[in-house]
């Protein structure tokens, strides 16, 4: 089965395009010798798609054209803002342009004005790279409020879930993939289905990923479930969890079927 990241675009057709267009805009207003750089933070839950609409607007030609490159860095173990440390790793990212998008994917520490003056600083002193957009994913509250950053434009987009139509639409494009013939489960079923994601897009590929999948794969499927949610929630499960968790949704999923 493809990748998470292989899939299309549901349901953010209009943010993606609103924030190719603020870069873009952005970027051709500043003309002065030393512009401000932009700064385009996404937010919301963990699985509603932030990183997956950051991903497509880095893919836009217009973007690479005009505004410049991603390099991503992740926040997941940062405590603070290290503009060397991010640098280096920005600097690491093979791209061939100087303009550079610095993405800081699911960036939980909070940056003001003289974060983005000192990494502009180091990446032009050390590689003669230019900052032309940061653009930021995260769950954080605070650094979606971006209080401490007066002297760049700030353009905040936060995520809500995917409607009903939207989230039956992924749903059924992953089922479509499977290896598994669902053509019995009908369309209420389905819709009950996405019903229990509450519109996150993660929810809704792991949902019918294990639907579609070969019972031997259930709980491999299910494993890796649940090291994404320890990963994104900083949470540990006790060994058994797995154990619990399969048929738990095995009997779900017969009630649902059987409704």
């Amino acid at each position: 089965m493809e990748s998470e990241k292989d899939f299309k675009l549901v349901g953010r057709e209009k943010e993606k395009e609103e924030i190719i267009d603020q870069l873009i805009l952005l970027r051709r207003g500043g003309n002065e010798a030393n512009p401000p750089v932009p700064v385009i933070i996404i937010a919301g839950l963990a699985g509603v798609g932030k990183t997956k609409l950051a991903s497509q607007v880095f893919k836009d030609e217009n973007v690479k054209q005009n505004v410049g490159l991603p390099a991503r860095v992740s926040g997941t173990n940062c405590n603070s803002f290290d503009a060397v440390s991010i640098a280096r790793r920005v600097i690491g990212a093979t791209a061939s342009s100087p303009n550079r998008i610095v993405f800081l994917d699911d960036w939980r520490v909070e940056i003001g004005d003289q974060d983005v003056n000192a990494l502009q600083h180091e990446l032009k002193e050390a590689a003669g790279l230019c900052v032309t957009a940061i653009v930021i994913t995260t769950r954080s509250c605070l650094v979606a409020m971006a209080r401490k950053i007066a002297a760049s434009p700030v353009k905040s987009y936060t995520l809500p879930g995917l409607n009903e139509e939207e989230s039956l639409t992924l749903f059924q494009t992953i089922l479509g993939r499977g290896p598994v013939d669902n053509s019995s489960i009908t369309e209420d079923v389905r819709r009950k289905f996405v019903g229990q994601c509450g519109g996150v897009p993660r929810a809704i590929i792991i949902m019918a990923e294990l639907l579609c999948s070969p019972g031997s794969r259930l709980t491999e499927l299910t494993g890796q479930f649940l090291n994404k949610l320890k990963n994104y929630y900083d949470v540990e499960f006790p060994d058994n969890y797995a154990s619990i968790i399969v048929p738990c949704f095995l009997k779900i999923t017969c009630l649902m079927l059987r409704d």
